[in-house]
């Protein structure tokens, strides 16, 4: 059943099946690498990709990792609740610095819920 269903796949561009399938009831999303997604139609109409510098001077996009302060912060704590760089605060306080260009620059952004 999976070979034949990865056959019938085969058989059409994604943007064929995009069509195709744009009146199913129900929801489906293909299989997508950094590639497709940030210039999939919803990430863009969401305003989810963000311009990447490469170190050789070339930019390309890419998806904007959107994260909670909850969540953060729960990322910033070890296990039952000892920070996560106990030993090194010079390395924990890297760390928030990157996070903090990161969100700077549009590469990461806050959500933020009432």
């Amino acid at each position: 059943m999976k070979a034949e269903l990865r056959a019938a796949f085969a058989q059409k561009t994604v943007a064929e099946w995009r069509a195709r399938l744009s009146t199913l009831k129900g929801q489906w999303a293909p299989h997508q690498n950094l590639v497709m997604l940030s210039s999939n139609p919803q990430v863009i109409a969401n305003g989810l990709t963000v311009d990447v510098d490469a170190a050789n001077g070339s930019t390309f996009k890419l998806v904007a990792i959107r994260c909670s302060r909850r969540a953060a912060a729960r990322a910033a704590q070890g296990a039952r609740g000892r920070p996560a760089y106990r030993g090194d605060p010079a390395r924990a306080r890297d760390r928030l610095e990157r996070i903090a260009e990161l969100k700077k620059s549009g590469a990461i952004n806050d959500i933020i819920r009432a």
